[in-house]
């Protein structure tokens, strides 16, 4: 059920709350049905965010310290590793518990912003202590000492990909949900539009990598990946008009399919490639190293869509509220003719002339072809007619 509600995301039919949760929900003070449905999805994918968490954790264990103790390494590094553990331990124990007052609003959302804290925040203020200083200068010549702070800052790059990599799909997917939770409000479709054409463009740079490999399923993967956040941009005016909630779940299951299919090739080619790397022995790769990433990406993308939803909600209601505050006011009028002058110009159109570009360009070439404004006058016409 779980799986369910985080898969489709469907709060107008069967994957609504159920009858318990109902039930709970109404003895602690919340009795909407839109509310409740809501604060029932965000279970789900807290439950499975800490799940992953632990499975990461524990099955983590063996690799997480191997090495810990050589005395080559810097005890700078030492701190480092256990302090990413036990923001970790801190990261799980939050969604756990977050997830078990699911039905206590704040306490739940304040829970939750503190789970993906522990998860970003920590890490990324300890990789901003530089290494060098704690490096022995007797032990290591100056270039070496180079060579290692950059290997060292390498990791902790790879150690905050997955983390930020998770940013762009969850507000897309945050966003692409509270459309049906809020289908009169065009806001949560603007956001899922502005969002997609960066994720498409941030995968595309990893697709340049990804050709210089020369690996086929990996192109395809890449690329699949890149075509599923472009395809919500092209249906911007199913997502970004008032409707009501059967149009806004028919337009959302529209986008979906699109943006499934590309995601369900990109995968499927993604697990091919993963696979010859695991079955090639020229390349040692552990299988279980693969598994930790999933995972840990999962964790970290269910944790986060969870936040930005209820970050996202209060953002929509504040910017509700001061649109209706600015024509209450009789401001409206005033920025309606900032717009139409904005208009006149054609500022406001979402294309920048492409068409107009275009036409101009087959015109100038036309005419130097002999079929433009530039080129002689066709020949008269036969006597008679013709």
């Amino acid at each position: 059920m779980f799986a369910r509600r985080i898969f489709r995301s469907n709060f107008l039919h069967a994957d609504g709350a159920t009858a318990d949760e109902r039930g709970a929900l109404a003895a602690a003070g919340v009795s909407s049905p839109m509310s409740q449905n809501y604060l029932a999805w965000r279970r789900a994918l807290l439950w499975f965010g800490a799940v992953s968490l632990g499975f990461v954790l524990i099955a983590g264990l063996d690799t997480r310290f191997e090495g810990f103790d050589a005395p080559e390494n810097p005890g700078i590094l030492k701190f480092v590793v256990v302090c990413l553990f036990l923001a970790e331990i801190g990261a799980c124990a939050l969604a756990v518990m977050a997830a078990l007052r699911w039905t206590k609003v704040a306490s739940t959302r304040s829970l939750a912003r503190f789970a993906w804290l522990c998860l970003f925040a920590v890490p990324f203020l300890l990789f901003f202590v530089p290494v060098g200083p704690f490096i022995d200068s007797e032990l290591y010549q100056p270039q070496q000492k180079l060579m290692m702070t950059a290997g060292i800052g390498l990791v902790y790059v790879l150690t905050l990909a997955p983390k930020l990599l998770g940013l762009f799909p969850a507000l897309i997917r945050s966003s692409l949900t509270l459309k049906t939770l809020l289908p009169e409000s065009p806001m949560p479709g603007w956001i899922a539009v502005v969002m997609a054409p960066l994720y498409a463009l941030f995968i595309a740079i990893l697709l340049v990598v990804a050709a210089q490999t020369e690996q086929i399923m990996l192109i395809i993967s890449v690329s699949a990946l890149a075509i599923a956040p472009a395809l919500i941009a092209t249906n911007a005016g199913r997502l970004i008009q008032p409707c009501t909630e059967e149009e806004a779940m028919a337009n959302i299951a529209f986008v979906r399919g699109k943006t499934l299919f590309a995601n369900a090739i990109g995968i499927g080619a993604g697990v091919v490639f993963a696979f010859d790397l695991l079955t090639d022995k020229n390349i040692e790769i552990d299988a279980m190293d693969v598994l930790l990433f999933f995972m840990s990406f999962t964790a970290t993308f269910l944790l986060l869509t969870v936040v930005t939803s209820d970050l996202l909600v209060g953002l929509f209601k504040s910017a509700f509220d001061r649109d209706t505050a600015m024509r209450e006011a009789g401001l409206a009028d005033g920025l309606d003719r900032r717009f139409n002058d904005l208009e006149t110009l054609g500022l406001t159109q979402l294309r920048a002339g492409e068409r107009e570009l275009l036409s101009s360009i087959r015109k100038r070439i036309g005419g130097r072809d002999g079929d433009g404004p530039g080129a002689p006058p066709p020949p008269p016409p036969p006597a008679g007619g013709g």
